[in-house]
């Protein structure tokens, strides 16, 4: 079949494929101590808060480019996409700098990753390509980007019908 024969493609599908694509640079899978195989690094959770005021079309950017990133990043399948997004008045929502004399606009993005546990160097090649790739396709500066992990095992997880499908071996 020809390639000109097939429909374009999404911005959503040209994003996760070029984050497969450039995944030669990545770390190798698990973390310190542990011989985890990649099917082990499924189903990140990403939590996301924001001031009010971007359209449906600007968050669904970020959040497209968010999970390019995780795909990449953490080579979880396409599929495995959580993410929830909060939106603030300014008055509900204060992060400061800590100190670190870094400027904050009203495009600030907190990012909350709910995951297993990720090696040193998939958690720093995470932070790095998130800033570039917001800043890239999403205009928001890299010191507007603030990220943190959450981590948890197996059992902190049911995905419904009250079981851990990750303990019962369904997942």
């Amino acid at each position: 079949m020809p390639l000109d024969s097939f429909p374009p493609l999404t911005r959503r599908q040209a994003l996760v494929l070029t984050a497969i694509a450039s995944s030669t640079f990545l770390p190798t899978l698990g973390y310190a101590g542990d011989t985890l195989s990649q099917e082990k690094f499924h189903m990140p959770l990403i939590r996301v808060d924001l001031y009010e005021g971007r359209s449906d079309a600007q968050i669904a950017q970020l959040l497209d480019t968010m999970h390019a990133v995780m795909v990449e990043a953490f080579k979880v399948p396409f599929r495995d996409r959580y993410q929830i997004v909060n939106e603030y008045r300014p008055s509900r929502m204060i992060m400061e700098d800590t100190g670190l004399d870094i400027p904050r606009t009203k495009d600030f993005v907190m990012i909350q990753v709910t995951t297993r546990p990720r090696s040193r160097e998939m958690k720093e090649t995470f932070y790095r390509r998130m800033a570039e790739e917001l800043e890239k396709v999403c205009g928001v500066k890299p010191s507007d980007v603030m990220m943190n992990f959450v981590t948890c095992t197996d059992e902190d997880w049911s995905f419904g019908f009250g079981r851990a499908q990750f303990l019962t071996k369904e997942l």
